[in-house]
């Protein structure tokens, strides 16, 4: 008996003097927060990141999106679309060409041709950036494709509003805000980089 009562005893001594440090207080996530360029290789510190070691680069994405279980190119990070609005998902598609005679955006291209291809420079690094929208039984694909060169590899992120008509559905659902869906691509883009 007097053995338990001392067991007992120390284990509440122990339970009450616990050496862990308090963790530090995360400061509140802001909604309207305006993706800042950086050089720290984990920008969004609650992101995972997915790091592709065959070409030496990495891109983090929000816990939400789920990536795809298929094997190879393209790798595919999916988020379901909130109910309510004719926007089905969102798609970040990460594509890998070896040994690129040119490098663009080939997937969605190929079907809707490039609006306004322009060059742009994100953390230190220039993309060729491409633009398009295509139409395919009763569902629409609004894409913005971002492609750099890597030796003689081609890397294209194809970032992708995928939407129905709204003439699909029974009673109407209201038009989804494209620009408003679209600004955590820039998010995700922010995070690129190549391996040191």
């Amino acid at each position: 008996m007097r053995t338990s009562l001392l067991l007992i005893l120390g284990i509440a001594l122990l339970a009450g003097c616990s050496t862990a440090a308090p963790s530090a207080p995360r400061p509140p996530a802001s909604a309207g927060a305006t993706a800042v360029t950086t050089q720290a290789h984990l920008p969004n510190v609650d992101w995972l990141a997915y790091h592709d070691p065959t070409v030496g680069f990495s891109i983090q994405h929000p816990l939400t999106w789920l990536q795809s279980q298929g094997q190879g190119y393209p790798v595919v990070f999916t988020l379901q679309a909130a109910p309510g609005t004719t926007l089905v998902n969102k798609t970040m598609e990460i594509n890998v060409t070896p040994d690129a005679k040119i490098c663009n955006e080939g997937t969605y291209l190929s079907d809707t041709g490039s609006t306004s291809p322009q060059q742009v420079r994100l953390n230190g690094i220039n993309f060729l950036k491409e633009t398009g929208s295509g139409i395919g039984a009763g569902n629409i694909y609004d894409w913005t494709g971002y492609s750099v060169l890597k030796d003689t590899t081609c890397i294209t992120i194809t970032f992708v509003l995928h939407s129905a008509n709204a003439g699909v559905y029974s009673t109407e659902p209201a038009a989804f805000d494209k620009a408003a869906e679209s600004q955590i691509f820039d998010q995700l883009l922010n995070t690129f980089r190549f391996d040191p």
